[in-house]
């Protein structure tokens, strides 16, 4: 009787287990506009899990973390890491006044002023902090700052076009990288986050491990080769972690966000393909890549549920079974909810910085016929997960590319279309007199890296509508390509 129950209670927890799982499936492969759809769906069939609307950022209303906004990047000084209220009070010294009607606001937005661009804001910093015959070096290097902080220049360009010595650029460009936001001006990502610690540090929040891990272990840091770090350091893996939660908690990857115009993101016009689901940018010779997810941070377990269900497992004899097991249930699942979509998050991240690294020929220069021939299950294998994780990860999402194009992301395994882009190159520089066959074609697409078969070669050549050699030597040469 005592293995029936065993066997009884096991077989429920696998069941449990396996209904979990399933969930966690689904919500990986959904797109970032089904996963709010989702968000919203279950933040109303269930009561233990809410969005922490006293944790927004009140200029882009996404969710800080540890009183960061990632998308502007200041800290919110009345929220601290270490400890935060728990809930907001607000002392407002003036009279709440009516909201105006629908016809009483009109254009809002044609008058609000057009807000301080980050260049502005390092401008006027600029005029006080450098000399006079400083200026001229430092509006070339301002100018050319990207909006997300980034300098995207060579000082030595800046030293040529004032004339000056290339110690004097960097100097100048030194003082730059002081001035608010801290960072702005980095050369590359590990640069940008290098000089936020130093200021950091200067108001008191130190790492013991952060500086070296970013100084002499990059490398490892953005291949998450954490217990490489580890091992090179001779500290715990919880340690790296501890480093890792204050890089995020107190640096930030885009400094200039936060002078970001968020008028110019209204959507003027439905958006033909949807809402990006990964967004990669560059800096550089480095490709970034971000998963938007505005409500992942936002999500968690009310505390007022878990009152409730701490009352009632302290006092069980007052309920019944079925309302204790009600609570826990739950509890269980929006805290396996919000599991699920950081577990997508990263899985993604993961998976896409993989694929970027394979298809580098690719995104500089945004020719399909430099794709590489990729398929999910070298990816699977890069990352040390199943090929069917891959294919829910990336199964229907859209990336963005640092030149403004959205492609699928199945795109990175189709290589058809690059390998169609390389056979029309080849049609169209063939010589009229001695038109290329399907196997010298097939031989040329060998040695560009695609090795595919000489019946693949000529389904992709009639698909491309482009005659057999034999009929194009008789055609003119405009005529040969459709």
């Amino acid at each position: 009787m005592k293995l029936d129950k065993r066997q009884t209670t096991r077989t429920a927890t696998r069941q449990r287990m396996a209904a979990k799982l399933i969930a966690a499936s689904a919500i990986l492969q959904m797109s970032s506009t089904e996963l709010q759809r989702k968000v919203e769906e279950e933040l109303t069939v269930n009561p233990a899990l809410e969005m922490a609307d006293d944790a927004l950022c009140p200029r882009c209303q996404t969710p800080l973390e540890g009183g960061r906004c990632r998308t502007c990047g200041p800290r919110d000084p009345a929220v601290s890491v270490d400890s935060a209220p728990a809930e907001p009070t607000y002392d407002f010294p003036w009279e709440p006044r009516r909201h105006p009607a629908d016809d009483e606001m009109g254009d809002l937005y044609s008058r609000i002023e057009a807000p301080t661009t980050l260049r502005d804001h390092l401008r006027v910093q600029a005029r006080t902090a450098l000399r006079r015959e400083d200026h001229r070096i430092a509006d070339y290097l301002i100018a050319n700052i990207t909006d997300e902080g980034y300098l995207d220049c060579h000082v030595e360009d800046a030293a040529l076009h004032a004339g000056v010595p290339l110690w004097r650029a960097e100097r100048v460009l030194k003082a730059i990288q002081r001035l608010d936001p801290p960072g702005a001006g980095g050369r590359s990502l590990a640069e940008c986050l290098l000089i936020q610690l130093e200021q950091v540090e200067e108001e008191g929040f130190s790492q013991p491990h952060v500086r070296r891990i970013i100084a002499e272990h990059w490398n490892d840091l953005i291949h998450h080769g954490y217990l490489k770090i580890a091992r090179s350091l001779r500290i715990s893996p919880e340690q790296v972690q501890e480093a890792l939660d204050f890089m995020r908690h107190r640096l930030n990857p885009y400094p200039g966000r936060q002078f970001r115009d968020y008028r110019r993101a209204l959507p003027s016009a439905p958006e033909k393909m949807g809402r990006p689901d990964v967004i990669i940018h560059r800096r550089l010779d480095q490709y970034l890549v971000e998963v938007p997810d505005p409500t992942e941070y936002g999500l968690r377990v009310s505390q007022s549920y878990r009152e409730l269900c701490r009352q009632v497992f302290e006092d069980r004899a007052r309920y019944l079974r079925a309302d204790w097991e009600q609570a826990q249930h739950y509890v269980e699942r929006a805290q396996w909810f919000i599991h699920s979509i950081r577990k997508r998050r990263q899985t993604i991240r993961e998976i896409t910085e993989r694929v970027v690294e394979i298809q580098r020929a690719f995104l500089d220069t945004g020719a399909d016929e430099r794709l590489v021939p990729l398929t999910r299950a070298r990816v699977a294998a890069l990352v040390g997960k199943h090929e069917s994780t891959v294919s829910r990860a990336t199964s229907g999402k859209l990336v963005l590319l640092p030149s403004g194009r959205m492609i699928k992301f199945q795109q990175f395994f189709a290589p058809a279309q690059a390998i169609k882009s390389v056979i029309e190159d080849l049609v169209g520089r063939e010589s009229p007199e001695a038109p290329l066959t399907d196997d010298q074609i097939c031989r040329a697409l060998r040695m560009r890296g695609h090795h595919i078969a000489r019946r693949t070669v000529a389904k992709y050549r009639l698909a491309l509508r482009i005659p057999s050699s034999e009929q194009r030597r008789k055609m003119p040469v405009g005529q040969r390509t459709a």
